[in-house]
């Protein structure tokens, strides 16, 4: 009985492997996984500064933005983080030029980001506890939006 059900088993896989069917499933399947993965952006990628680095007023420094990542990530994975405590912080870049808040952007990233797989923007936008109607935090992810750092 074993032996009819395995010669079954194998004549069905032969005429499915066989079929014209299943080739272009196949073909087309393995075009979707290539074109997906050539074309697939590093969303890490660090691009040039808004405004090449004009923007940032001086004596700030790369070490200012990794002060503010930090308070960022103390605020986005805090157990018990208040809304008001993210508006606060978030009124608090509200003022920055486009070129901190890229750099705030990609400090967080390397620093707190690729671990967890998300970007600053990303991390933000998930937050369901952020304040109600129009707030800073709000404005700020559209910011990083509009700066095309998702």
């Amino acid at each position: 009985m074993w032996e009819i059900i395995r010669i079954k088993v194998k004549e069905i896989g032969t005429s499915i492997i066989s079929s014209k069917i299943f080739l272009w499933v196949a073909v087309l399947a393995g075009a979707y996984l290539l074109f997906k993965g050539v074309f697939k952006k590093d969303k890490f990628e660090e691009k040039s500064l808004p405004n090449s680095g004009s923007g940032l007023p001086k004596g700030w420094t790369a070490q200012n933005a990794k002060l503010i990542a930090a308070e960022a990530n103390d605020v986005i994975e805090g157990v018990a983080t208040l809304a008001s405590t993210k508006e606060i912080w978030a009124s608090s870049c509200i003022n920055l030029s486009d070129d901190q808040l890229s750099l705030i952007f990609y400090a967080y990233n390397d620093a707190y980001g690729k671990a967890n797989n998300e970007t600053l923007t990303e991390a933000m936008a998930k937050e369901w506890n952020t304040p109600i109607g129009e707030s800073n935090w709000k404005k700020i992810i559209a910011r990083l939006r509009g700066l095309k750092l998702y």
